[in-house]
């Protein structure tokens, strides 16, 4: 995290002076501390969440597989699925809504630091009931995006729940099945639906768990983007430093 801010400042300040002139300060230093927590989340849910989480689902699937191949099969089957789904759902339905809100979420920040930062320049111009005007039509773009951003992804929940509650009922409905058929006894039965609660917590929070993924790739685009950007005006290679002779003195040397 700390490397992603000194590399992202490094960058920032070898920019020209045309491009810190067309860019808000405080947008700038909002993508910078935005991606920092980004990777922490990032970090996070992939290390000490999905992972075990799907460690839990494949050992969970060998297990009832060892014992009924069909059920392991199954389950295998239906928890890729779900897994699917929810990647797809973030992807192409969550992430372009969450795109926007990030932007305005950048606007706002510099919208709100430049005008505090110029503060006394507003003073002087009595100016505070026009600054008050253009950050409310800012935080009105900007609660209209998060509230579409905040519908998708609980639309999102909720298709992922419903595929859950399919899941749990083919599962059970399938024990059933493999003890009507003679092939599981009833303490059978009771430990693969037992088995399975274990599975659906597991499956729910690898829902949340890739939401997390993609607001941390989202809150990370913007900087993607500033690495992307030309400098403008570099520096040559193996530039030497300047040196800049001692100036002499008034009574020194002839006229």
């Amino acid at each position: 995290m700390s490397r992603l801010a000194s590399d992202a400042f490094w960058r920032v300040q070898r920019f020209s002076s045309d491009w810190h002139a067309n860019n808000f300060a405080g947008s700038i230093v909002r993508r910078i501390t935005r991606v920092m927590w980004a990777v922490d989340l990032m970090d996070d849910t992939l290390l000490l969440a999905l992972l075990p989480a799907l460690v839990a689902l494949v050992g969970s699937s060998l297990v009832l597989g060892a014992r009924w191949p069909g059920m392991g099969l199954l389950l295998l089957a239906a928890s890729a699925l779900y897994v699917v789904v929810s990647i797809a759902l973030a992807i192409r339905y969550i992430a372009p809504a969450a795109r926007l809100s990030n932007a305005q979420d950048t606007r706002l920040g510099g919208a709100l630091a430049d005008s505090i930062t110029c503060n006394a320049v507003v003073k002087s111009f009595g100016a505070e009931s026009r600054e008050d005007a253009r950050l409310d039509q800012i935080l009105r773009k900007w609660s209209a995006r998060t509230y579409r951003t905040w519908s998708f992804a609980t639309l999102s929940s909720t298709l992922q729940l419903s595929l859950l509650l399919g899941v749990c009922t083919v599962i059970a409905f399938y024990a059933v099945f493999l003890w009507w058929r003679g092939l599981a006894s009833v303490g059978d039965v009771t430990f693969v639906l037992t088995s399975y609660f274990v599975v659906h917590g597991y499956l729910r929070d690898v829902g949340q768990h890739v939401a997390n993924l993609q607001r941390s790739a989202n809150e990370m685009e913007e900087m993607v983007r500033l690495k992307a950007e030309h400098l403008g005006v570099e520096d040559r290679p193996n530039v030497p430093n300047l040196k800049v002779a001692t100036p002499r003195s008034r009574g020194e040397g002839g006229r």
